[in-house]
């Protein structure tokens, strides 16, 4: 039992490692770590991916592995980006985000990760966020990626 808790301590700390090495080159992807357009998303997905679906929350298709979803609508401006690998939600602001997405959570299936925040609320950089638990989730699997 005391060696399973320490192996979990251990792959969390190698998740952690991987999230801030991805998070620093999603941001050197996107070219800054401010508020992401899909257009900005979708460009630095594919360089650092090979490609990740960028979706309004009304337009998310169910089997899609790699996706970042914005919790409102196509006709609405946008206001937060959480993203899905291979079927569990992730939220950079974690706790912090939870009453945002309500209504985003309503309408998606699948389970979340940690609610752990990774984003603080006066930053504005939950695409790069994303897209590095996506390269957490491609690194280091559906294991990794459930520990973010």
């Amino acid at each position: 039992q005391e060696s399973r808790g320490l192996g979990d301590v251990y792959k969390r700390q190698e998740v952690e490692a991987a999230y801030r090495k991805a998070l620093a080159a999603a941001t050197r992807a996107v070219g800054h770590r401010k508020t992401t357009s899909a257009d900005e998303l979708r460009r630095a997905g594919q360089q650092l991916l090979g490609g990740v679906a960028i979706a309004a929350a009304d337009e998310i298709q169910p089997h899609t592995k790699l996706l970042i979803a914005n919790l409102d609508e196509r006709s609405m401006p946008g206001s937060h980006w959480v993203c899905r690998y291979d079927g569990v939600w992730h939220d950079p602001l974690g706790s912090n985000g939870t009453g945002q997405r309500e209504g985003f959570e309503r309408r998606v299936q699948g389970s979340w990760t940690e609610d752990d925040p990774e984003q603080r609320r006066e930053e504005d950089n939950c695409g790069q966020r994303c897209l590095a638990a996506l390269m957490v989730g491609v690194q280091l699997g559906d294991e990794g990626f459930a520990l973010l």
